[in-house]
């Protein structure tokens, strides 16, 4: 029955990667995620249920499309089978950060880990954080704290985060601005700004300030090793990615293991 469970959960882990694969290149067209049916790449022929299948039908399809032949990039089913083990982790996670309940709190980090997924791989193609889904996970997270957090129905911390969520945004922009006049350069995009401010509703100030710390070390690594490789330029790099990371990663392990790792004084 466990295996039975774990399979179930990849499953649909791998089911909800399947779509963030036809919302990630939709959402930044203004296209409809729902309408027309998913289609092939190359020749726009319309899939067939069992073409849909996460994992399975690009195994049994060979990566290739049955009408024109296209081989489907294998990025898509990478997509599926890392969306689907991240969800059998949340499964072990035993941080109940969002929901005492562990059935809700489950639940709460897929959604979560989700859209962050979808985030980071918009954010990957086109440089951007689109508004929409900033505003959704926005307004996702406001309806968990208010329904199905530990601090549910507290007006006193609901209060507390929108007008800090408010702060950050305000902050974070009157910043940019500053920094622009002075230098002529935008020092981070205002997306960026935007999902910082929406963490403040999730984590509250602490959490998005520990999440933020540990973007910044992983974008750091990252450039490091970029540039040790031979490979970095001094080209415009994604930052959303790591601001998502960063997040999950504080989802995980909570503010106190958090505030170790980046050795950050919390209280």
């Amino acid at each position: 029955m466990e295996y039975l469970n774990h399979f179930l959960i990849f499953f649909i882990g791998a089911s909800v990667g399947s779509c963030i694969n036809l919302v990630r290149f939709r959402i930044p067209k203004n296209q409809s995620i729902i309408f027309p049916n998913s289609f092939c790449d190359n020749c726009k022929t319309p899939l067939k249920l069992y073409q849909k299948i996460p994992i399975f039908s690009q195994l049994f399809l060979k990566n290739k499309c049955k009408t024109c032949g296209f081989k489907v990039p294998i990025k898509y089913t990478l997509i599926e089978i890392f969306l689907g083990l991240i969800f059998i982790i949340n499964l072990y996670s035993t941080n109940y950060f969002l929901s005492s309940d562990r059935f809700i709190d489950l639940i709460i980090k897929c959604i979560f880990v989700s859209i962050l997924l979808l985030i980071s791989l918009i954010d990957i193609d086109t440089l951007t954080i689109p508004n929409k889904l900033n505003i959704f996970t926005f307004l996702v997270g406001f309806f968990t704290i208010i329904f199905f957090s530990i601090y549910a129905f507290k007006i006193n911390v609901i209060i507390y985060r929108v007008l800090f969520s408010i702060l950050v945004r305000v902050s974070l922009e009157l910043f940019s601005y500053m920094y622009f006049s002075i230098r002529k350069k935008i020092p981070y995009g205002s997306g960026d700004s935007k999902l910082l401010s929406v963490f403040v509703i999730w984590f509250g100030i602490k959490g998005m300030f520990l999440s933020l710390i540990a973007s910044i070390y992983l974008a750091g690594i990252y450039i490091c090793i970029k540039y040790l490789i031979g490979t970095f330029k001094n080209d415009r790099i994604p930052f959303g990615p790591f601001l998502c990371l960063g997040a999950y990663l504080f989802i995980l392990l909570g503010p106190e293991i958090s505030s170790r790792i980046l050795f950050v004084n919390v209280s």
